[in-house]
């Protein structure tokens, strides 16, 4: 099968049903295992696929952003320094951060500094 056309299939599949695609749930899920499982492999899959929900969701999926920041973050304690794409790691990780609190300032204001603890202690 060609790889476009499947990436674009379920792309498509995962619009069908407007404000919150159907297989987000059940992709975000599987990719909490991938981050469970831990080593640097299933890391880098998982912030792979979590970046690709935030893209199809259009930043609105809470879940896969703060998954986004664990996973870069437990990377760079992986890596010490190693990767080369530190820079870009790092970058996405604060687009995250940002988005969260900007959600979060919406959505539930009183969580607000509970969410900024937790990302310090990140070292975001």
């Amino acid at each position: 099968m060609n790889k476009a056309w499947s990436v674009c299939n379920s792309r498509a599949w995962l619009r069908v049903k407007g404000r919150v695609p159907v297989g987000v749930a059940l992709t975000v899920s599987s990719t909490e295992v991938l981050y469970t499982l831990g080593g640097l492999e299933n890391l880098q899959t998982a912030k792979k696929y979590y970046a690709s929900t935030v893209d199809l969701t259009g930043g609105k999926c809470s879940r896969a952003l703060f998954g986004i920041c664990l996973c870069t973050s437990a990377i760079g304690q992986l890596t010490k320094g190693r990767s080369k794409e530190d820079k870009e790691s790092s970058e996405l990780q604060s687009l995250s951060a940002m988005a969260l609190e900007k959600d979060y300032k919406q959505r539930a204001p009183s969580k607000l500094s509970v969410l900024s603890s937790t990302l310090r202690s990140l070292k975001i």
